[in-house]
């Protein structure tokens, strides 16, 4: 468990900014011009740096092209202006002209020093303002100027602590070059686990690969054996020998893609608690095939996230097949991938969280072409969307209502429905008889998502822990309540799954003939009740006490099916029910979700609007 006594990365930069904000609003009251300004953030900016025991990259008054800017801590620029000179009108003359001359700073250091423009972070204040400026998807993104208290000053910090010093950030550019599909790795990886997948006898892996095949048929209601022109293309590009078979190469794609999330979400959650060693650390060091193999299998087993309380991050996961087929070119493109990611700053992850939950999306995007994704019924939904569905439904935040999305696909409404619980916290914190700890188990109670594409449960997975990744060290215990089950089809028992005279409860699972599992009915009284039974038999079988046909223990996904099927059960009332569920289908007709009956509940609200506004969100 963390170390009480040791403060978290979080905690150092949520502590600084505090400090950081009275010491700049202060300094704005007596100095006299720019320069005192400058002295006065430059030193605390020292102190930051070492509490957060990072060296920063700084050079100041140094000419540039055109101009000589105030401050550059490497990609994070800084003017200073007289105490006074700003306002909170971003229109104002003075206004306008500082972020014209940090704009110019922004094209000296392109020209100068060969920097992308979307690497660089743009930062003006007077003491009593800051302005940021950043440049993205090929347009600025200059915003209202904001005062300077402890919320500004802590993403002025996380932008110096991210990209004042060395190391990548995690931006889609930069992980498109070294992972997106035109990169070596992509290339190699994706051709490497689809030979794996095409030749393996292994049982294990292919029962992993038979749930998915079916799973991910149900979920875009297509054939994934049926060779397209564009599948025909796809293997092609990525060097595909022989006739394509579509399955296994999908199959491999999304591998290589689930690895990726595995490993990003393991750096990212070693990296902000001091007392862990860095995933990728300690990935570098197994030296060994055998080591790296072992290292690699507590990860698929969730030995980080268990570590930090998280239960459940790995749980249904379908993508671990690699390991009992582990062979030299997959250590090779395990290796390249890791190695890769040491070039990475994790803490970028906080500069700006709208932007690291794009991340998954803009690459899985870039690793399939759009014309593939949408045959196989794949449509992402925008932030804007979202943001605007939200709206209709009134959904302001309370982390006392409870939102389902029964289609979460990589999480974009619960991550947006998360950041307005937090926002509506910190406007409300003096009124909340609760902690950080409490509003955790809040959001983890109320913010829920199912979905039957196992690639898309473990992005919205890993998307919900980046939302919260601040909060986890106030819980020991952490459930991601986002589920790998269909949201309609749930567990039903011969008769009546809890009324009925039987007692055996049938799980549908579509790998098996007849399509279902058994399982004991007692066991489906609650939560905790499904929980302990599937983490037993997934113990048996983990330690040997599996049936002598089992020796592979490909059985050992059956356990995590069991407890991801009988989620929507369990549910309870929801306030909220909202998704983008309408798509295009393969064969160009509009395909809509229709909900009868389903195994949750609106909430005790009878106002006939009130319901229909609460369904929206669904088309429903």
């Amino acid at each position: 468990m963390p170390d009480p006594r040791r403060e978290s990365l979080d905690e150092i930069v949520s502590h600084s900014a505090v400090v950081l904000a009275d010491q700049i609003q202060k300094a704005a009251a007596w100095a006299k011009s720019e320069m005192d300004l400058q002295v006065e953030v430059a030193g605390a900016l020292k102190e930051f740096a070492r509490r957060a025991k990072i060296t920063l990259d700084v050079h100041h008054n140094i000419t540039v092209a055109t101009g000589r800017p105030d401050s550059v801590y490497s990609n994070v620029i800084v003017e200073y202006k007289d105490p006074g000179t700003l306002s909170g009108n971003r229109d104002a003359a003075n206004n306008k002209k500082l972020i014209e001359q940090i704009r110019q700073r922004f094209y000296d250091m392109r020209r100068e020093e060969n920097r992308p423009m979307n690497s660089m972070f743009g930062v003006g204040t007077d003491g009593k303002y800051f302005v940021f400026v950043r440049f993205r998807d090929e347009k600025w993104t200059d915003q209202e100027p904001v005062e300077v208290n402890r919320h500004s000053t802590l993403r002025f910090l996380w932008a110096l602590y991210n990209l004042g010093q060395k190391g990548k950030p995690y931006q889609p550019e930069y992980l498109h070059g070294d992972f997106g599909s035109d990169s070596l790795i992509a290339q190699e990886g994706v051709r490497t686990l689809y030979d794996e997948i095409l030749k393996t006898e292994n049982p294990k892996a292919q029962v992993f690969f038979s749930q998915w095949k079916i799973l991910f048929g149900e979920v875009c209601g297509y054939d994934v054996e049926n060779l397209s022109d564009k599948l025909k293309k796809l293997a092609e590009f990525y060097g595909v020998k022989g006739k394509p078979h579509p399955g296994q190469l999908l199959f491999a794609l999304h591998t290589y893609y689930a690895l990726l999330i595995k490993l990003l979400a393991a750096e990212i959650v070693s990296f902000f608690n001091p007392w862990m060693t860095r995933q990728v650390e300690k990935l570098q060091n197994a030296t060994t095939p055998a080591k790296l193999r072992r290292e690699l299998d507590e990860l698929e087993r969730g030995g980080i996230f268990h570590t930090m309380g998280i239960t459940n991050f790995l749980e249904g996961d379908l993508f671990a097949w690699y390991l009992p087929v582990w062979s030299e070119p997959i250590e090779k493109i395990a290796r390249q991938m890791i190695q890769k990611l040491d070039d990475y700053n994790p803490g970028t992850f906080s500069e700006d969280p709208a932007q690291s939950r794009d991340l998954l999306k803009k690459l899985y995007q870039q690793l399939f072409p759009k014309s593939v994704r949408h045959d196989l019924g794949e449509y992402y939904t925008p932030d804007w969307l979202a943001d605007h569905v939200l709206n209709e439904l009134g959904y302001e935040g309370d982390p006392d209502k409870r939102l389902l999305d029964p289609a979460c696909g990589s999480g974009t409404f619960l991550v947006m429905a998360i950041n307005r619980i937090r926002r509506w916290y910190d406007e409300n914190r003096e009124e909340c008889a609760y902690d950080e700890g409490e509003l955790l188990k809040k959001i983890l109670a109320n913010v829920i998502g199912f979905d039957l594409n196992p690639l898309a449960v473990m992005a919205a997975r890993t998307n919900y822990l980046v939302a919260v990744k601040d909060l986890i060290r106030h819980s020991d215990h952490v459930e991601i309540p986002i589920y790998l089950c269909d949201a309609i089809m749930t567990p039903a028992e011969y008769g009546d799954l809890f009324t009925g005279a039987g007692n055996i409860a049938k799980v549908p699972c579509s790998a098996l003939k007849p399509p279902h599992l058994l399982v004991p009915k007692e066991i489906a009284k609650s939560p905790k009740d499904v929980a302990r039974y599937a983490e037993v038999l997934e113990e048996c079988i983990k330690n040997g006490y599996a049936p002598s046909d089992d020796r592979e223990n490909k059985n050992g996904i059956w356990a995590r099916i069991i407890k991801n099927n009988f989620a929507p059960l369990f549910v309870g009332t929801v306030d909220y029910v909202v998704g983008n569920p309408i798509r295009l289908g393969s064969t160009g007709k509009v395909c809509q979700l229709h909900i009868v009956s389903p195994p949750w509940n609106f909430g005790t609200d009878t106002d006939s609007e009130s319901a229909q506004r609460r369904a929206h969100g669904l088309g429903m």
